[in-house]
């Protein structure tokens, strides 16, 4: 594992930790995607191969087959303990949702397996004061344990390390599903990538995901000086 994958996984491993302590009822948010996924490997990599919290399912009303069969089977061979909260519709703002959550589960933070720019566009506004990685909405905390990551980050580090993925990602019929995890819509684009190796090499060439990653680069350097003052890398 390259240099940068490495710092990343310990970033995300002492989130794991330290908000274990921090918090009495915690819950994992598990997505059919690619990033919730890799959320629930590092959980378990952080915690000697067991995720000690209950996990929350979010339904949609519909699953695609393939999401559902990827989904029974992770839960076995991970042995993930988790519950199925019903969305209202994929319209329902996010954070609706996580009252619900609170409301049903009495947790009182919840692991999240967003990229924080996906959670300042999902969240809106909705969010007070907190810390780089723990921000608050409403009466629960929502932690994001990926802060750091970019996509090709996720995807060069799911190759690495063999993480299982939701063959939707994979192209059929010149098309492939690039996000699935709620709230985004599953959306094809056109592709011809069979691989992870090659879905890689698109994302490089794509110029939005470029540009996206060039502006994190001095953030994710902010972050890390955190953590190295702190003694963690």
């Amino acid at each position: 594992m390259n240099f940068q994958l490495k710092r990343l996984e310990k970033g995300s491993i002492y989130v794991f930790r330290e908000v274990r302590m921090k918090f009495r009822n915690m819950a994992i948010l598990w997505l059919p995607g690619k990033n919730s996924t890799m959320c629930l490997y590092l959980c378990r990599k952080a915690f000697f191969g067991k995720i000690p919290f209950p996990a929350i399912y979010i339904g949609k009303g519909f699953e695609f087959q393939e999401t559902y069969e990827f989904r029974c089977r992770l839960a076995q061979e991970w042995k993930i303990d988790f519950s199925i909260f019903p969305a209202q519709s994929n319209n329902e703002k996010f954070s609706r949702i996580l009252g619900g959550i609170e409301e049903r589960y009495g947790v009182d933070a919840l692991i999240i397996a967003m990229k924080r720019d996906e959670s300042l566009k999902w969240f809106e506004k909705d969010f007070s004061g907190g810390s780089d990685y723990i921000l608050k909405s409403g009466d629960i905390f929502c932690v994001f344990p990926l802060v750091f990551w970019t996509e090709i980050d996720i995807w060069q580090y799911i190759e690495e390390e063999n993480i299982p993925v939701n063959p939707l990602y994979f192209t059929k019929d010149g098309k492939r599903y690039r996000d699935i995890g709620y709230p985004d819509l599953p959306v094809q684009i056109r592709s011809n990538a069979k691989t992870i190796s090659e879905i890689i090499e698109e994302l490089k060439i794509r110029h939005d995901v470029n540009e996206i990653d060039r502006a994190r680069d001095e953030e994710k350097d902010i972050i890390f000086q955190r953590l190295r003052d702190l003694g963690y890398l």
